[in-house]
């Protein structure tokens, strides 16, 4: 099977401008140190897994989620991962589709369930000023669900970025609790989604090196920045991949992105969630990598979904009727992972020991290997294609 065409590399070039205005930060080289070393050293603290997302979608993915992404970032001869739920207003209905995850030995060490029904109105009380700042920069970044930022303000955005900061700033105050009761730090971090559909195993935690953050690619769904419905990240790092909701309410986010993009961050409706994630990850001096990835956004069947597509402008595009047989929401996205999974599988087993450097090179990586550029802020998107099987040891 021929390597997919490498067509997310274009984000990549699109935030070239961030490496001249967003350097290291101070102590990003010493954070990145401290990482591999605490690799090289054992993986005893293990993954902390953030599921954030509706419980109703589990009804598709939570089978696979016990079955190809669970046992994957268990490393070996380590812990198995702890996972901390989070999500907005479940019924009792969706409540009980927990139960299989609860099931004892459950690797649930903590849930959280919130309205979200005042979330809004509270960080205007308490944040006011800070808010209106960073409101003077467009986009779903700050997607509200269509209500009003502010009272009065008739600032009303589309998508959930508000909501998926909270939910994050949620999973990482559980993780902090956990690991103060059991005096001991994780080795990684893993953001994911309730609603990601795990056809094939994710790649082990061992073939990710802790010296990285790693971005699942899809080669179509960057948006501008960087995929930000899947995350593994070593535990330094973890601050800086989901803390956007701290830097929101401090006040640093609208600094830390005009910074990164220039005078147009306050001219542009273009600042979206994947680019407030590149902006957050490449201003923290963290090196970004790529895997290729192995779970696709699902829907919910009977549902009528409108159709995203990088490819159309927003008034193209239509809309379908989710099923069994056609529930993924990002058609680009679910090309890409039936694609990825189909050569992986190639072998005839389905199973995480596909996941050798040899197979993910052979059906992600592009041959021959483009050149590295000086000043690329992503020239390590594909570590994975350059790694040997003596990185791994």
């Amino acid at each position: 099977m021929a390597p997919r065409r490498h067509a997310a590399r274009s984000s990549a070039l699109r935030l070239l401008a961030l490496a001249a205005c967003c350097p290291a930060r101070p102590g990003a080289a010493a954070a990145a140190a401290a990482a591999a070393d605490a690799g090289a050293a054992g993986t005893a603290g293990g993954a902390a897994v953030c599921l954030a997302g509706r419980l109703r979608a589990l009804t598709r993915t939570l089978g696979l989620l016990r079955e190809n992404l669970l046992p994957a970032l268990r490393p070996q001869g380590g812990p198995a991962a702890d996972v901390f739920l989070y999500s907005p207003s479940p019924t009792a209905e969706e409540l009980a589709r927990l139960g299989p995850l609860l099931e004892e030995p459950s690797p649930v060490r903590a849930v959280r369930f919130d309205d979200e029904g005042h979330l809004l109105e509270e960080l205007g009380r308490t944040h006011e000023e800070v808010l209106r700042q960073a409101m003077r920069i467009r986009g779903n970044w700050l997607g509200s669900t269509g209500r009003e930022l502010l009272p009065g303000s008739r600032d009303k955005r589309a998508g959930t970025g508000i909501f998926m900061m909270h939910a994050q700033n949620e999973c990482l105050d559980m993780i902090e609790t956990r690991e103060l009761r059991r005096g001991a730090e994780y080795s990684h971090v893993v953001f994911t989604r309730t609603d990601l559909r795990w056809i094939f195993p994710h790649p082990p935690l061992d073939l990710l090196r802790s010296d990285f953050a790693w971005v699942p690619d899809t080669g179509e769904d960057d948006w501008g920045g960087l995929y930000d419905k899947h995350l593994v990240v070593p535990r330094s790092a973890a601050h800086h991949a989901l803390g956007g909701w701290r830097l929101l309410r401090s006040g640093r986010a609208k600094r830390i992105l005009v910074d990164a993009l220039g005078e147009q961050a306050l001219r542009g409706n273009d600042t979206n969630t994947e680019r407030w994630l590149a902006v957050r990850l490449l201003a923290a001096g963290l090196r970004v990598a790529r895997f290729p990835l192995t779970g696709y956004v699902s829907c919910d069947p009977g549902k009528w979904v409108t159709q995203v597509d990088a490819r159309l402008p927003m008034h193209a595009v239509g809309g379908f009727v989710c099923s069994e047989e056609r529930d993924g929401r990002y058609p680009l996205e679910h090309a890409a992972v039936v694609s990825f999974a189909a050569c992986l599988s190639s072998a005839g087993r389905v199973s995480a020991s596909n996941w050798s450097l040899s197979a993910a090179q052979r059906c992600y990586c592009p041959h021959p290997l483009p050149a590295r550029h000086p000043g690329d802020p992503f020239a390590d998107w594909l570590a994975l294609c350059r790694m040997s099987e003596r990185d791994l040891d």
